[in-house]
């Protein structure tokens, strides 16, 4: 076969790949081979973990609470992590696989990724298969992001937090502390939980890692008239939002155990208590919401801001070429001046408009969304600790 033969089938090859599952998982796959919805998902969590804890309660007779323990119905930090926490993290592990497959999917779609850059090519192709994009995503993508090695240490941090930890929850004046192997029970619930949770930021990071690389692999196609408005990389700042949506309802946890915190403290349920604990984590929410934002397409930011670098510089280069012409030759004839004059007026044109290409994957609304769904928790928070004192000032004032 020729070589430009070789080139065409490449090429064609390119252009109708698709990704799928680049996040392999067993328990992902299952649910969404089969397509089940996430609400559903979330309910049947929350109902599978509620239920083991409300029939260990009920063995152990400390459905109500007894003596200097709290019992089951009022133990709000287990229905806060059982209906918010723990199912959330179950469901946007799912979600993620399903984000992160559409976000390239449509990059590929736009026309986004080329062919692979000279020093990829270099370093990754071998004898038997030249690099291209279904290199990229199955064999190294793919297979990077699924490896049971973020697993093993992700069940490793999840030994080492619950080892650290478990004699605050043992010190605990809840009736999950007050039995041994109800104790013992939650204490392996938690260890699976939070290997888990770590599992996932494992998979977020390495996506964001992975998204990076994309652009650095491969010769980006940046389209500045493009629909989206944002050169075809729109679906990179789809799926910041989406990673920010994830964030937004951690916060929405947070501020329900600030108010489960508060509750302890003050003994009036809806008060919220800001003191340096849950002020400080806080500040964590905010440090990590930009990040989330700006980390998957710091790559294409770049990409972005190069290609209208070039075509400023060529813009330029012309421009200088022209006028060093006409300026050098100006006792030509005046319609052949006026012509070079015109072309010099349309280059400068040109340039003006592309200064105004974009060099950021987003709309300005897009990143006004992102702030207004982060920032949203904090402003629940503020809302119910104002009304809440609100109302305990006005009982307090009427005889």
């Amino acid at each position: 076969m020729k070589e430009n033969d070789i080139s065409k089938n490449e090429k064609a090859k390119e252009q109708i790949y698709q990704v799928r599952r680049l996040i392999q998982d067993p328990f992902l796959n299952f649910i969404l081979d089969r397509n089940i919805n996430p609400i559903i998902v979330w309910a049947l969590t929350s109902c599978i973990f509620l239920l083991i804890y409300l029939v260990m309660a009920l063995k152990f007779g400390y459905f109500e609470s007894k003596g200097n323990y709290i019992g089951f119905v009022e133990d709000y930090g287990v229905f806060i992590n059982f209906t918010v926490g723990t199912p959330a993290i179950i469901v946007f592990h799912i979600q993620l696989s399903k984000y992160l497959d559409n976000c390239f999917n449509y990059l590929l779609v736009n026309g986004v990724f080329k062919k692979p850059t000279e020093a990829a090519i270099k370093r990754f192709s071998t004898k038997d298969n030249v690099y291209s994009l279904e290199v990229f995503f199955e064999e190294q993508m793919k297979n990077s992001i699924t490896k049971n090695r973020w697993a093993f240490f992700s069940f490793i941090v999840s030994a080492i937090f619950i080892i650290t930890t478990y004699h605050l929850r043992l010190d605990a004046k809840t009736w999950v502390s007050a039995n041994i192997s109800s104790f013992i029970v939650s204490e392996i619930i938690w260890f699976i939980l939070f290997g888990v949770t770590a599992l996932f930021g494992f998979r977020i990071l390495n996506t964001i890692w992975w998204i990076n690389e994309s652009f650095k692999r491969f010769n980006i196609n940046v389209r500045p008239l493009f629909p989206d408005g944002a050169g075809g990389l729109q679906p990179l700042s789809r799926f910041s939002i989406q990673l920010g949506y994830m964030l937004s309802v951690f916060g929405v946890e947070l501020v329900l155990n600030q108010i489960q915190t508060g509750y302890i403290r003050t003994g009036n349920l809806g008060v919220i208590t800001w003191e340096f604990d849950t002020i400080f984590v806080w500040i964590i929410y905010f440090v990590l919401a930009p990040i989330l934002f700006f980390a998957p397409i710091g790559a294409a930011h770049d990409a972005m801001l190069e290609a209208k670098n070039r075509e400023l510089l060529n813009f330029s280069k012309q421009f200088e070429k022209d006028y060093d012409d006409l300026r050098n030759n100006l006792n030509l004839g005046a319609k052949e001046v006026e012509g070079r004059i015109k072309k010099i007026t349309e280059l400068r044109k040109l340039y003006d408009m592309v200064k105004t290409f974009p060099v950021w994957p987003f709309q300005l609304q897009k990143f006004a969304q992102f702030s207004a769904t982060i920032a949203s928790p904090l402003l629940l928070a503020i809302l119910t600790d104002v009304v809440t004192r609100f109302i305990a000032t006005l009982f307090s004032s009427n005889p």
